[in-house]
């Protein structure tokens, strides 16, 4: 999908060459790359090169900060096991992870900040026991993180079988965690990124593509977390979410721009998870500008029960797609595209398209006497000659439009 890494003007360390790294993936390299590290830096180059082939990782490879690793191409040159980064390092076109399941492919040190993985593909997680290990990538989770970028990466689903559907969320599974558990997690952006492709190992879907997450507490906050672009593949529960357990400032500043969310709720363990975006009590939300496909329940689902401050939620110029079946999944005639639990949202350019079974809930659903304020406007409805518009379960007088604003209704 991406092209070749070409190495330019640029002059870097050979791993192989230079360095005496194996890349057979016979004997582990541990060692071996971070003797290369220090002479490349020594010497003056301008990073470590990693010709194609297989660098055995025996224990975790945890890189210096100020590194720069590049490699042959995402598919061709292999660090093979866990990888933890700091500040200030890059790395490009490069694949990332172990060969079976244990761990997470990719973590953060404590404090990383600064820096960004380029045309890198990731794989991992899987390991039941252990929450930490459960994703390809787990970002955060106790350690403070800032300032991290993804650009034009692929991140297989988890190396695990699938999710269990376990009640205590030990067996998590994710594509992504973002965890901020006891630590902060500052300015997070994925670029062009294909999130959930398959590992070619696990049958199924990932838990979720991305959760980002956070107690709640004085110590624990996350904020700007940024997706453009980026594919989104079927996910058994939810594709997208954004999780704080308080009415604080906590978890702040979410953009989703210009990406296509495949579907979720393929495989939801009986629980009434299946959204494509979940919101849970996250402030300032902007969504445009996105595809969304089959969920089996809302596309968007912001759920601000119980709590008194202004969300800031913004959705425009989103394509909510649910006569497409992707991955499976078709939609529920009993939910709605888009759902919301919450007051003062702008719902505005929106297409919703489905002529499905009739929705008793609506196309647009507010829930909740505190779901109040909302401008729903310049949207276009194509929908089925008896397909629910919109509804507001709490407030039977208007469970007709429970809303502001004047848009277009196409049946057929």
């Amino acid at each position: 999908m991406q092209a070749p890494f070409v190495k330019h003007a640029l002059d870097y360390y050979d791993a192989v060459t230079d360095g005496g790294c194996d890349n057979t993936g016979e004997s582990d390299c541990v060692a071996d790359i971070l003797a290369a590290v220090t002479a490349y830096k020594a010497a003056g180059k301008d990073g470590l090169y990693f010709p194609a082939g297989t660098y055995l990782l025996s224990s975790a490879l945890t890189v210096p900060d100020g590194t720069t690793f590049v490699g042959s191409g995402m598919t061709t040159a292999w660090l093979q096991g866990q990888v933890w980064f700091g500040s200030s390092s890059s790395f490009t076109d490069l694949k990332i992870g172990p060969a079976s399941a244990g761990v997470s492919g990719l973590a953060n040190t404590d404090g990383a900040s600064g820096s960004s993985f380029t045309r890198c593909h990731f794989r991992g997680g899987g390991a039941e026991s252990d929450a930490h290990n459960s994703s390809t990538v787990n970002l955060g989770d106790g350690y403070d993180l800032a300032n991290l970028t993804f650009t034009d990466c692929e991140f297989e689903r988890s190396l695990g079988t699938a999710w269990t559907g376990s009640a205590d969320n030990t067996h998590r599974e994710n594509t992504v965690s973002i965890y901020a558990a006891n630590n902060t997690v500052d300015t997070v952006t994925f670029d062009g990124c294909d999130i959930g492709v398959t590992n070619g190992v696990a049958a199924g879907s990932q838990r979720m593509g991305v959760e980002v997450w956070t107690y709640g507490n004085a110590a624990s906050w996350w904020k700007s977390v940024t997706f453009t672009g980026c594919h989104v593949r079927p996910t058994n529960v939810q594709g997208l979410d954004f999780a704080c357990y308080a009415d604080s400032t906590q978890a702040d500043g979410v953009l989703v721009e210009g990406c296509t969310i495949h579907g979720a709720g393929v495989d939801p363990k009986g629980t009434a998870w299946g959204q494509g975006i979940t919101l849970e009590w996250p402030k300032n939300v902007t969504i445009k500008n996105n595809t969304f496909y089959c969920c089996t329940e809302g596309a968007i689902y912001p759920n601000y029960t119980g709590f008194s401050y202004d969300q800031n939620l913004e959705v425009t110029g989103n394509t909510f797609d649910f006569d497409t079946a992707e991955g499976g999944i078709v939609a529920d005639g009993s939910t709605g595209m888009f759902v919301t639990h919450g007051a003062n949202g702008t719902i505005t350019g929106n297409t919703f398209i489905w002529h499905g079974e009739d929705n008793i809930l609506g196309c647009v659903w507010f829930q909740g006497e505190n779901s109040t304020g909302n401008t729903v406007t310049g949207n276009t409805f194509n929908v089925s000659l008896t397909q629910t518009i919109g509804r507001n379960l709490g407030d039977a007088a208007n469970n007709g439009e429970p809303w502001t604003g004047t848009n277009t209704v196409n049946r057929s």
